[in-house]
């Protein structure tokens, strides 16, 4: 691409002398742009037929030999097995440090195929820097960068050969306390499918700015679910879900002095409540069907800022942020489930979710658990063509 001649000479008056002045510096700076560029790699997928003798490693060392160069090798992590295959993940090595962000995927289905999700970066020089005390390499700019990855206090701290901290991230999972089974009032899946009507209807049937009017209060039914017990109350934590307070408007955390946790729609304890048993009732689904992901405790907060905006994010922790504008999200259960489900797709892969294709398919994977979980409730107002999803 050629640049117009006053936007070329002020890059190269202005910025470029700036660029090359703190290049030095910037390098922690440049080193974090890569582990996100790491991450935001986009898999190389192949579909092929699983060979009649199957061994994973070595199939990969033949699959893969062109990067078996010297030093090189891939090696394999670990195997899960689920109903419709077993799972391999390898991770990339140089000198037996492993390369950071440079994995493989490998699922071997039940129809005999082979799905070959390839992350593996490629380099093609080693950096002069001291690397006797590295853990890992980091790829920048075709080059493999010494680093430091280590584990402190349930945190993942990358620093580089200088000391530098790159990234800091939370890693906890928090320790499972035995739960005790409480019960309480929630939406299912909101007040208007479970009334059977329209918003607006009879000019009753609207948001009055999240008041407690009483034709909203009586769609409210009566669940049970786990919490933990600390101290003198009874906290909305458990092995599945945390409830947390991060940003304003700041409540504190929701707890109860008695097992019971029966709040009027017009609270932000309501919403923690009904974002809190929907997800793990939607946990408790999915162990039905057999299937164990999102094993860990996710924080949400249910009163995320003011703004008509939710949303999942995974890093620098994995959190469903629910905001209050509008109708709050956390008072309808599609919204809920639905957020939740792209934290289910991220812990079945855990890559960004860069991609088009995958944003696509999470955004309707989302809508389609929503919608088959509030079945589970109503009827009201489904179409037929939502119908024919449901029961096939």
């Amino acid at each position: 691409m050629k640049y117009p001649h006053f936007t070329y000479t002020f890059f190269c008056m202005c910025i470029l002398p700036i660029f090359l002045s703190a290049q030095q510096s910037a390098t922690p700076v440049a080193h974090q742009i890569h582990l996100h560029w790491a991450e935001e790699q986009k898999d190389i997928t192949q579909r092929i037929e699983a060979p009649k003798e199957w061994d994973a490693p070595q199939f990969v060392n033949g699959h893969f030999a062109k990067k078996m160069m010297e030093g090189v090798s891939i090696q394999e992590q670990y195997v899960k097995h689920s109903k419709i295959g077993s799972h391999y993940y390898f991770i990339h090595t140089y000198l037996n440090k492993p390369v950071w962000g440079s994995y493989l995927k490998i699922d071997k289905l039940i129809d005999g195929s082979l799905l070959i999700k390839n992350h593996l970066m490629e380099w093609s020089n080693l950096s002069t820097i001291n690397q006797d005390d590295a853990t890992h390499w980091l790829v920048v700019n075709k080059n493999l960068v010494p680093i430091k990855v280590n584990k402190d206090n349930g945190f993942e701290i990358i620093h580089d050969m200088q000391g530098n901290v790159i990234r800091n991230r939370d890693m906890r999972m928090f320790v499972h306390h035995e739960d005790t089974m409480v019960s309480g009032k929630v939406f299912a899946p909101d007040p208007l499918s479970s009334a059977g009507v329209i918003y607006g209807a009879n000019n009753q049937w609207i948001l009055y700015k999240d008041s407690d009017i009483a034709i909203m209060n009586n769609q409210r039914i009566n669940v049970t679910f786990p919490v933990q017990f600390e101290n003198d109350s009874f906290v909305l934590k458990n092995a599945y879900v945390r409830m947390v307070d991060i940003d304003p408007p700041l409540s504190g955390i929701t707890k109860s002095k008695t097992p019971e946790f029966n709040f009027l729609r017009s609270t932000q304890q309501f919403k923690d409540v009904n974002a809190f048993y929907h997800i793990y009732n939607t946990q408790m689904y999915l162990q039905q069907l057999g299937y164990n992901v999102v094993q860990f405790p996710i924080k949400v907060d249910a009163g995320k800022g003011y703004a008509d905006n939710s949303f999942f994010t995974y890093d620098p922790d994995t959190t469903l942020n629910f905001g209050l504008g509008g109708v709050p999200d956390a008072e309808d259960a599609d919204v809920v489930v639905h957020e939740y489900t792209h934290a289910i797709s991220y812990d079945i892969n855990p890559t960004p979710n860069m991609g088009s294709e995958r944003r696509t398919l999470d955004e309707a994977f989302g809508d389609i658990m929503a919608a088959r979980y509030s079945k589970k409730f109503s009827d009201f107002n489904k179409t037929s063509k939502t119908r024919k999803i449901y029961e096939q």
